[in-house]
């Protein structure tokens, strides 16, 4: 996504975990761009206008809401929010209430889900701006180049679907773009994931009849 954004001069903070985990092909392709040191860190928050975070774990979510720089990402994150930089967060992998964490039933326990989302709710108050993953690509966009009216609000294509649906899964739902408008029959069956994940991307759900002698 940076080289699709042309962001030829973005800079890669690197956890440890990262170092260990990334393919050798990762790092050939990125090497110049990692910081590996504090001080280079420091040096850079200088020149940096936006700070993105397209994986925020819980771990690293809780660090940054009790202001914790334990490793190069989370001194980032608090020097961000020191200076005041943007801070554009994907919280797939730790809100309680994005499909992922419904999925694979991590969101069971009320009380931890209301820990985590006091986390998000202090992100916020630093001003970070928290989105699902299927944001990511035109909130980023609209941020780098806010001047462009093709990234705007009010110039954003038509997103309606000619298709009509009659069994409509989870799967199908995370494919849809925010605000996507979708035609079902009025006999149509629709998961529960899929309901609740067509709520949280504003999914607009038209409702047609179904014809005489038309079969799902």
């Amino acid at each position: 996504m940076v080289d699709e954004l042309l962001l030829t001069e973005a800079k890669i903070a690197v956890t440890e975990a990262f170092k260990s985990l990334a393919s050798s092909a990762i790092k050939d392709r990125l090497d110049s761009r990692f910081i590996l040191d504090g001080e280079t860190l420091y040096g850079e928050m200088n020149e940096i206008n936006i700070i993105i975070i397209p994986v925020l774990t819980r771990n690293t979510l809780a660090k940054g809401a009790m202001g914790i720089q334990d490793n190069l990402v989370t001194m980032a994150i608090a020097a961000g929010f020191m200076k005041k930089i943007p801070i554009l967060a994907v919280t797939e992998n730790c809100s309680p209430n994005s499909g992922h964490t419904r999925e694979t039933g991590m969101n069971l326990n009320e009380s931890y889900n209301r820990m985590i989302t006091g986390y998000e709710e202090r992100w916020k108050e630093f001003g970070a701006i928290l989105i699902g993953r299927e944001e990511f690509s035109s909130r980023l966009k609209k941020m780098l180049y806010p001047e462009i009216p093709i990234y705007s609000e009010s110039h954003l294509p038509d997103q309606s679907s000619s298709e009509v649906f009659f069994v409509l899964t989870m799967k199908d739902a995370q494919g849809f773009r925010p605000g996507q408008r979708i035609k079902v029959s009025s006999q149509s069956v629709i998961t529960p994931l899929a309901r609740e994940a067509l709520d949280e991307k504003n999914i607009i759900v038209e409702i047609i009849e179904k014809k005489k002698g038309n079969q799902p």
